[in-house]
């Protein structure tokens, strides 16, 4: 991956037990991203690595490169961050209840909520979105 930061990706993975289909999620501004994304594909798991929109084409490209999907949310690294929790907690729900299309809403309107605090978002759910979300935001 072009930095130490390697070493640390692939322990974190291959310490955490058999890593789910469904891939695994980080947040970064850099070399953590590219060593996870480098990571995953060699060990054959999907990677998705969110950066703020403010990072530098190159090291999106490098990211790619390795073969993950590239989230750019946010000016800030902080939104960024935020909305891979978001996903990585849709992945886990995923695979625990597979309720995958309001877990990925969720993610996405926790990322705008974080990047526009100033809007009001609304969101109509039933009984089993809401608990859905509660279960998110635990």
């Amino acid at each position: 991956s072009g930095s130490f930061k390697g070493r640390g990706a692939f322990h974190k993975l291959l310490a955490s037990g058999p890593l789910p289909k469904s891939g695994v999620v980080a947040a970064s501004g850099g070399n953590h991203g590219a060593a996870v994304a480098y990571a995953a594909r060699t060990l054959g798991v999907p990677a998705e690595i969110f950066v703020p929109t403010i990072a530098p084409a190159a090291k999106v490209d490098r990211l790619r490169s390795y073969g993950a999907t590239v989230h750019q949310i946010g000016a800030v690294y902080g939104v960024a961050r935020a909305a891979s929790e978001a996903r990585a907690t849709s992945h886990r729900l995923i695979q625990d209840q597979g309720i995958a299309s309001v877990a990925l809403l969720f993610s996405n309107l926790l990322a705008e909520a974080i990047e526009h605090p100033q809007r009001t978002l609304e969101l109509a759910a039933g009984e089993s979105s809401q608990r859905c979300i509660q279960r998110i935001l635990r």
